[in-house]
């Protein structure tokens, strides 16, 4: 494929999350996790409102360091979807163990599409690895995601 046939629809993808966003809400609520948050990410995190089905992680363009997410839960029909906002998101940590990891979470979805000026949305680095669903984490998948090392 062409460089340019792939940017289009990278473009099409992008404008239809868009719309997606604007019509449906892109879930039933939003998260945005922001260079402030800590590295573990747990349901306490969240408080009263805890992503379920549906929802949406929106993981901030200025986050660096690595993040831990433990014990999301989505479903089959609608999995938790995380996915980079504002740009590319660049998590080069080398201290933590890994760049973004899930541990015990089900039905979660990450999708680098969340910018059309990027061709992978996440680029991940940390000490040992760079995505990873751990524990008896279960039927997660992930898209348009860079993994590079130190």
């Amino acid at each position: 494929m062409t460089t340019n046939y792939i940017q289009t629809q990278r473009l099409i993808s992008s404008i239809f999350i868009l719309v997606l966003c604007t019509i449906h809400g892109f879930g039933q609520k939003k998260f945005i996790i922001t260079e402030e948050a800590p590295k573990t990410i747990d349901q306490s995190f969240f408080g009263a409102e805890i992503p379920q089905s549906g929802d949406t992680i929106f993981i901030s363009s200025n986050r660096e360091k690595g993040i831990k997410f433990k014990n999301l839960s989505g479903n089959e029909e609608k999995p938790i979807v995380v996915i980079n906002y504002q740009g590319q998101v660049n998590i080069n940590d080398p201290i933590f163990w890994g760049a973004l990891t899930f541990e015990n979470c089900m039905y979660i979805k990450v999708t680098g599409t969340g910018s059309a000026t990027s061709k992978y949305g996440f680029k991940l680095a940390a000490q040992t690895c760079g995505l990873a669903f751990t524990e008896l984490s279960t039927d997660c998948e992930a898209e348009f995601i860079e993994i590079d090392h130190h």
